[in-house]
Parts: C-alpha cells; structure tokens; sequence
C-alpha cells in the first residue's frame, strides 16, 4: 500500500510563511522544524536521522544569531558556537 510522506509542513499569515514550519526526511522522520516570523527570525532545532536532536539555536533575518548547540548521533553535545549575523564569532 501506498502512503503520503509530506516534504514540509507551513504555516501560514496573510500569504506569507509565518508560524511552524517542519522539513521531514524521505522516510517521514523530522528533520529539522522552526518557528518563524515575518521577518524570519526564529527559533531551530534540526534532527539526525535516527530523531535525535542535531542542532539548536536562534535566527535573526533568516541567519544564525547567538548560542548555537551541536550534538552527536547519540546526543551528547559535541559544541557550542556563538553566531552574529550568520558569521561565528567564538
């Protein structure tokens, strides 16, 4: 039997993505999922393959800003980089 693996899920204000918004892997697993604004900042977290968290941190106009933390397939933290306006600064 055949079933349907979305690629994405968005949310939506007025025409413009605003809100959650989910990337999936082929097989249906999360990949990564944010909350977004208008003005794309927003709050990340991406996902190994197996589910486990990979990434997590802020964005401001759609560039990484601020604590960003990095985990192992295991999800033991395996670095923390420190982000201005996409560029890291630590």
């Amino acid at each position: 039997r055949e079933t349907y693996t979305p690629k994405y899920l968005v949310e939506y204000n007025s025409g413009k993505r605003d809100g959650l918004i989910i990337d999936f892997y082929n097989e249906g697993k999360i990949k990564s999922l944010r909350t977004a604004d208008l003005f794309g900042d927003s709050q990340k977290m991406e996902f190994h393959e197996n589910g486990v968290i990979k990434s997590v941190g802020n964005t401001v106009k759609g560039r990484a800003n601020g604590l960003w933390r990095y985990f192992n397939n295991e999800g033991e933290l395996i670095k923390e980089v420190v982000y201005e306006n996409g560029q890291q600064v630590n």
